[in-house]
């Protein structure tokens, strides 16, 4: 009896000191930016696969593969970059799989914010073997500048519109894999079971079963379908995205006034937004409208040519992309109203790419939020929300229009332009003054941040008195800058995250070659 006491508290005792060893060191971490620094840094964490071996399964079973990528870690196809997102996207981290990759010895990390709505991004780098003066991993600060490079200061995740995600695996949705990819799939999954980080990516079967892509005949009828990886993605990032999209619009102090009338923008039952605004705006609403509808549409043309250029299977041939996934009357609301720049609302890397292409309406998921914040404050409309699918009598949209007009006509509030008139910038003017400074905005971005060869693109004194002087075996600065905006760069033509119109090119080569001339011989 004495002995099977005594037993039993060895057992207990080993428990409590166990349970103990469990707090003070746990066995996972807690899946945030702060709980991934903190278990790092209390287990001595020196490598990337040290952090891969600690993390829940449930989370790095759900990832999707770039054989090709736009970020600081590069890929290939036997090699992917892995994106690792959960099971609902709030803490996503990357990594590659070869020693000679960039960013091979780091993890790149974005976590959603539920209390501001916003993302936050950091770079864990670990320390190389066999580095003597290496002190552990290294953690940059919270939206580090070479990150907001690309992420851009209105940080957000990039990741590209559905039906297409060039350079990851399944680029296409719903469509057989290409030779290469099937091929560089084909080459990573020979060594992912004895990969030394791959391997911890256990779920395999999305990558390989075909069907996972190109879903059959047998899957569809017994209802067994499920969304590939770069749909899943796509699904989460699109929900958060909506929560940041929102709290920056419910934020504005405008918003009060302009809340009926962004109601009706995302209301499909609703007419166009023009007709939520007072009569009196109705000429000069109508002429910015127009001004931000013409350059929405040369935006979202640019960027379905460039998606599709980039897909390793060959062009898609898709002419176009639905006119109501770019959320255009939502946009002009904020934007002329609540003086909010939406350039970098969507996820593409490219600004002003507005395809909002979901898996879930955007729209939809808009209206939801919107009138969850508007209903509590007018206990009314849920009394006429129920009618909006009524079309011969659509009480909603009617009240809509009523209080929209009637707040905005005594608010004091204006619209304003969106798209300067009297800019001018070397010689051009307007629209085509504010594209050159858009475009000049990317170019500074790299080239006076240490990213990029100092090119002083935002001193125009200083540029100027740059331009005539010899810069590389071509010539001069200038004949380097109209080289390499032009298509005859290449793979080395500027900027490297926008596919440059002829039209802009030539605005490009009239403002550096004006800026020229004005310079002192």
């Amino acid at each position: 009896m004495q002995k099977r006491i005594l037993w039993i508290i060895i057992f207990l005792l080993s428990f409590l000191s166990k349970a103990s060893l469990s707090d003070q060191n746990p066995a996972t971490p807690v899946l945030t930016l702060n709980g991934i620094e903190d278990f790092i840094r209390t287990n001595d964490i020196r490598s990337v696969e040290q952090l891969l071996s600690a993390l829940p399964k449930s989370y790095l079973d759900h990832y999707t593969l770039m054989f090709q990528s736009r970020s600081l870690q590069s890929a290939s196809f036997s090699n992917p970059r892995a994106i690792v997102f959960g099971t609902n996207g709030k803490l996503i981290m990357s990594f590659n799989g070869s020693p000679e990759q960039t960013g091979y010895y780091a993890i790149e990390a974005i976590e959603f914010n539920d209390l501001t709505k916003s993302f936050q991004m950091e770079e864990i780098a670990f320390p190389e073997p066999g580095d003597p003066s290496a002190h552990g991993a290294q953690f940059s600060k919270r939206n580090p500048d070479k990150c907001l490079k690309c992420h851009t200061a209105n940080t957000h995740p990039i990741w590209d519109a559905p039906p297409l995600w060039p350079g990851a695996y399944g680029e296409a949705y719903h469509e057989k894999l290409s030779k290469a990819e099937s091929d560089g799939l084909y080459s990573y999954l020979q060594q992912q079971a004895s990969h030394p980080r791959y391997r911890f990516l256990t779920n395999t079967h999305p990558y390989t079963d075909e069907s996972t892509f190109y879903p059959n005949r047998h899957n569809v009828y017994n209802g067994v379908e499920v969304e590939a990886p770069n749909a899943q993605l796509t699904t989460l990032l699109t929900k958060l995205n909506v929560e940041k999209i929102i709290h920056q619009v419910s934020s504005q102090p405008q918003f009060n006034q302009y809340q009926y009338a962004l109601l009706a923008s995302v209301s499909p039952a609703c007419q166009a937004v023009i007709n939520y605004l007072p009569r009196e705006w109705t000429i000069q609403a109508q002429q910015y409208y127009a001004d931000f509808r013409q350059h929405d549409n040369e935006e979202m043309h640019r960027q379905l040519q460039k998606k599709s250029s980039q897909r390793v299977g060959g062009n898609t041939g898709l002419a176009d992309v639905d006119k109501s996934k770019s959320l255009l009357d939502f946009r002009f609301v904020a934007e002329s109203g609540l003086a909010i720049n939406t350039s970098e609302w969507g996820l593409a890397i490219e600004k002003n790419a507005a395809d909002f292409s979901a898996f879930e309406p955007v729209n939809a998921l808009l209206e939801q939020r919107l009138v969850s914040i508007v209903k509590s404050r007018d206990p009314e409309l849920m009394n006429v929300y129920y009618y909006r699918n009524y079309p011969d009598n659509n009480k909603y949209c009617a009240y809509l229009e009523k209080q929209s007009v009637a707040q905005l006509k005594n608010s004091g509030y204006a619209l304003q332009p969106i798209l300067a008139k009297g800019s001018s910038l070397a010689g051009i003017d307007g629209r085509d003054a504010q594209k050159v400074q858009t475009i000049l905005t990317i170019c500074i971005s790299c080239h006076t941040t240490g990213v990029a060869p100092a090119i002083p693109f935002d001193d125009v004194p200083r540029l100027t008195g740059k331009l005539k002087l010899p810069y590389s075996k071509r010539g001069p600065l200038l004949n380097e800058i109209l080289y390499r905006i032009s298509l005859e760069a290449g793979a080395k033509r500027m900027p490297p995250t926008i596919n440059l119109t002829d039209s802009e090119v030539q605005l490009l080569t009239t403002y550096f070659s004006t800026l020229a001339q004005s310079s002192p011989p």
